[in-house]
Formats: C-alpha cells, structure tokens, sequence
C-alpha cells in the first residue's frame, strides 16, 4: 500500500520522534534516585488511531464490495498500517491527547511529557506505542491509567520490565534500578555462532590499525554483526562504543580481516551479557562528565578520535565516540574540540534535567553546573595563566565586539586570543611552538594578547 502512495498527493510529512536512549536512561535515573512508581502500557493497534489530512484512496476490498457501487473507491479516515504517514498521524493524536490531560513536551525530546497534579509529578515517555509511566504514587500512575484505557485500547504490563529490548530490574529495598540487554546480547551471540565461545577481557586488540579493503566480501555478516553489536552499544554498553565506532567505518568496504576483528567482539560480549547500567538511589544525582580524545590514531586520515560521558545516579547516562571532523595538529586541539562534542551533550542533558528538576522541587533554582573532567595539560595551563592574569588584575576577560578576527588569531567567547590550526601566512608550522609563536605575534601586531 505505502510503496504506491505519491509524495505531495497522497502524503507529506512522514516523520514521527520516538524518545531518545540518553532520554530514557535519564529518567530512569531520576526515577531511581526518587522513588518514583515505574509502570508500563502498550497500545493495541495504535496507527489505526491517526487521523489522515491527505485525502487518500483505497479500491473496496475483496468481500467487502457495495454491490450497488462496485466502481467506486473508499476515501480513507483514520490511518491503516502500510502508510507512510501512519507513524506520524499516531504521534499528533496521542500528542494531542496528553496535551489535553494537562501534560507538558519537554525540550529537548518531543516525546517527554510531564504533568504537576495535586503535588504528583507525572512523567510519561513515549515509543511509538509503547509507554513508560513514572509517577511519584501509584495513585497517580493509575489516574493517567484511566485516562489512557478510556481514550485507546490499552494494554496494561503493570511494573516495567522490558522496553524496546532493555530490561529493567528494580529492588526497591536498595534503591537501586539496573537496565541491561542480556536477553538481546544472548540473541546475537546465538546469532553469529558464538554462543559456546570462550569469553575474552577486550573487545579489540591493542593497537589494531584496519585499512579499507578493495571491494566488501558479501559472504560475510560483518555488517549485520557491527548492526546488532550497536544496538547494544546505543542502549547499555558505553564499553562497546570506541570498538563500534571504529569497525563500522568499513561498512561498506570489508574483508576476512575486518570479520576476524567483530568476531573477537562477540566472545567479549560473551563474558559481560549482565553489563548494564545500576542507578543507585544514594549515588549523586548531580550530572558529571568526563572528555577526552586521542591524537591522529586514524591511519588513513589522521583524524583524531572524541570520547566523553555522563554520569548521573552512579551509572552513565550519555556516551559517544565518534572520529573529529578535522585533523587535530596537537594533543591539545584534539582534546578541544572533543571538551566542544562534550558541551554540546551537556546542554541538552543539563537542559532536561533542570526541566525536570524545577518541576519537582517547585523551584526556579537551577541545580548547578555541569562538571566536565578533561584530562590534558595544555587546557589547564592556559587556564590557570588567564586565573593567574587575572589575580594581577593586569587583565579582566570581557566580550570584545569590536575587533576583527585574523588568520591565525581567534578569539573566544570572553575576548581571549587562541590559536587556530595555521600560521600567520597561512602555512603549516613545524611544530605546535611554531605554530602558537606566530599566532602570538599575529594578536600582537592587533594589540590585543594578554602579555
């Protein structure tokens, strides 16, 4: 039925959000360290509930044909599984509906929703038809409950146990709330014919360098295995993240050599099926980050390889590791631009929070900042030059909007003149010495560098 239907006719918009991972681990980890009730419901039939804006078309199906107009063709009102549009006529309307109930989105992800009743905070989490309820009584989770039966039919799986393959294991005597994929872990091993295999510490050997081969050997499952071993990655396994990062790069050009390094993955995964994530109730709630980067490890193109991760709870709530978009000609610029990576999760994470947060304790105080951990000696020396500047009171860090930015001299957001990649002339020093001497000089001919 979809792979019939015309863009601009018979559909337009087809996009639908569903909750993001670092989403749901965040929650959870708020619901951990608060007490919160955690149940689950499913919606039965749930694209059938859309409501279609696009007038489309059906010929009468066989057995259901109006003998009395046999050539004429139904004109569709609520949406059926097959279109294209069906994902998103299901969003509007549950949207629309826990609009109704007096829910709020948060931003940054279109599918939380919280409400504040009679001093119960509500928090509903939405994937496609699955939906995860958390609310501070059971009262309140079977008030949204109602609400939900009496609008949709609903299936009701009491307490969460699984959703969308992590599994969700709570004692509420300790406080604590593990999410794990075991289950899915055991599935790819069975998979890929590794179930009976003898588990290893690592993940990847040290120092292995892969090169692009020719053309991909199809006979080889390599990229379905990197496929399944990275739902694991997104979902519960921060350990398995610089290994997927890196394999996946020859998706599309793979050898027996590659093949050999995922099938040394799945005997790792062998021997950590239970890793999860353990939300501890007397962990601190206060998010933490750690950065860092290689420098150049990528053979082919000399770029540099950005980690970072955040903790909330006593467990990761966010990771990535991914390759830099540029070359990084020193330690310290590669260890820059992943502390920038790193920021940019931490906005959205520390934005959601706060969201939640100030909801919870009726309060517009902000919880506080977001500590970034960096480990690199380049970025502290020059912050404790400009601290020590500072002190001397021979130089006061301020926003400066009248200078010019030059080739070779740039400056941050508080007037503060860095280097960039080239030199003065555009050229490329022979070191990073070199390179800073003649961006020094550059700020200096501007007057504008703290002496």
């Amino acid at each position: 039925m979809g792979n019939r239907q015309i863009k601009g006719l018979d559909f337009n918009e087809t996009f639908a959000p569903v909750a993001k991972f670092t989403t749901i681990r965040c929650i959870l980890a708020m619901t951990a360290a608060n007490g919160w009730g955690l149940h689950q419901m499913d919606v039965k039939t749930a694209f059938l509930n859309g409501d279609l804006d696009e007038g489309v078309y059906m010929e009468q199906p066989d057995g259901y044909v109006d003998s009395t107009y046999p050539d004429k063709v139904c004109r569709l009102l609520p949406a059926l599984y097959g279109l294209k549009q069906a994902p998103k006529m299901w969003y509007a309307k549950l949207d629309a509906f826990l609009k109704s109930q007096g829910f709020d989105n948060v931003d940054p992800d279109a599918c939380l929703y919280l409400l504040m009743d009679d001093g119960e905070i509500i928090i509903v989490l939405v994937y496609v038809e699955d939906l995860l309820l958390m609310a501070s009584s059971l009262a309140a989770i079977y008030k949204i409950k109602d609400a939900l039966h009496m609008r949709f039919q609903m299936k009701d799986l009491g307490e969460a146990k699984v959703i969308i393959g992590l599994e969700i294991r709570r004692d509420k005597a300790l406080g604590t709330l593990k999410l794990s994929q075991g289950k899915n872990a055991a599935q790819v091993l069975e998979k890929f014919g590794m179930a009976e295999s003898n588990p290893i510490e690592t993940p990847l050997e040290v120092g292995l360098q892969l090169v692009k081969a020719n053309e991909s050997d199809d006979a080889l499952p390599d990229r379905e295995a990197v496929g399944s071993l990275m739902y694991l990655m997104v979902g519960t396994r921060p350990d398995l993240a610089f290994v997927i990062g890196k394999l996946s790069r020859f998706a599309s050009c793979y050898g027996k050599e590659h093949w050999a390094a995922v099938k040394r993955v799945l005997p790792y995964v062998k021997g950590s099926v239970d890793k999860g994530m353990v939300y501890n109730k007397s962990a601190s709630d206060n998010l933490q980050g750690i950065s860092d980067a290689d420098w150049g490890d990528d053979n082919e193109t000399r770029r540099s390889t950005t980690g970072f991760m955040f903790i909330s709870g006593g467990a990761a709530v966010s990771w990535d590791s991914k390759l830099q978009k540029t070359v990084a000609l020193s330690t310290m610029e590669a260890e820059y631009m992943a502390l920038c990576e790193a920021s940019k999760e931490a906005v959205c994470l520390d934005k959601l929070i706060q969201r939640v947060s100030m909801l919870v304790t009726q309060s517009d105080n902000l919880v506080g900042p977001v500590n970034i951990k960096v480990d690199n000696g380049g970025l502290q020396r020059r912050l404790h030059r400009l601290r020590q500047e500072s002190r001397r009171a021979q130089s006061h860090p301020a926003h400066r909007h009248s200078l010019p930015l030059r080739a070779g001299c740039d400056h941050d957001g508080q007037g503060h003149p860095r280097a960039l990649l080239n030199g003065r002339d555009g050229g490329r020093p022979d070191d990073e010495g070199a390179r800073q001497g003649q961006a020094r000089q550059a700020c200096q001919d501007d007057g504008d560098v703290l002496t």
